[in-house]
């Protein structure tokens, strides 16, 4: 079975554990900001299970334009 959840990791409080999280261009974006890229990982590694996998894609801009 998959569960498919839409939330901010980084702003929750669950304490919910997970085989598989995919992060999709949050790590960079301005409503997380207020955090550091060390505490958005390891809030990540909490919500994941033993042996789970975390997924993280990234976007790099060509240049320091923020369009995406």
């Amino acid at each position: 079975d998959i569960e498919v959840i839409n939330e901010n990791f980084y702003t929750s409080n669950s304490n919910k554990k997970y085989d598989f999280i995919y992060v999709h261009r949050s790590l960079h974006r301005d409503c997380n900001s207020n955090l550091t890229i060390e505490q958005k990982i390891k809030k990540l590694q909490k919500a994941a299970k033993i042996n789970g996998s975390i997924y993280i894609y990234y976007h790099l801009p060509l240049n320091d334009n923020k369009e995406h």
